[in-house]
């Protein structure tokens, strides 16, 4: 189809480009260069690349160490540890099983505090559910029967089953850990550069 240019620049939509769009008398048209394209969109409509673009963001769940790190802090991981809550922050959100929330808690003279502090942060509260527990119970089972020492609390594994059921990685500094207890768990660690 084929349009005349007025001398005011004005073109006149064929009829049946408009009835199939669904172009409106008053209806306002953004304009657009695209590779030396004239391409015209309905106000307010976006390109379908840009409406999905980062839809799918990623779940981080934070464990204590990292999070304390920065609360207390620490004068040699604290730094690192703020820059990598912060690259975690710009690619999705914070969660924390109810054990991180519990730990990071603890620390702070009351749990309103916390609370208040882990929100303004952008933590989000994320309790375990019965696949995460049962996750948890697997993995300290398989952790003794291979020797394990019982050095590790069923805390440790709470955090890493919560991770690897309930968000898509864990943000830690005990990558040796939970590398070895939870396989195909993805780690973030603060002293990664």
């Amino acid at each position: 189809m084929k349009a005349r240019v007025s001398e005011k620049g004005q073109v006149t939509i064929p009829k049946k480009l408009r009835e199939r769009l669904g172009i409106r008398p008053g209806e306002v048209l953004d304009f657009d260069d695209e590779a030396g394209r004239l391409v015209a969109r309905k106000a307010g409509q976006r390109d379908p690349l840009d409406a999905v673009y980062g839809v799918l963001k990623l779940r981080t769940s934070v464990d204590s160490n990292v999070l304390l790190d920065v609360f207390v802090p620490d004068p040699t991981f604290g730094p690192l540890s703020r820059d990598a809550l912060r690259r975690c922050l710009s690619e999705g959100g914070l969660v924390a099983c109810d054990v991180m929330w519990a730990e990071v808690s603890a620390t702070f003279s009351s749990s309103e505090l916390a609370a208040r502090t882990l929100e303004t942060l952008g933590v989000t509260f994320a309790p375990l559910d019965m696949k995460a527990a049962a996750l948890a119970g697997d993995a300290w089972r398989s952790y003794r029967r291979r020797g394990g020492e019982r050095e590790r609390v069923i805390a440790d594994f709470l955090v890493g089953a919560h991770a690897r059921s309930q968000a898509d990685r864990l943000l830690t500094r005990e990558r040796g850990f939970y590398r070895s207890a939870f396989s195909g768990l993805r780690l973030v660690e603060p002293t990664a550069r």
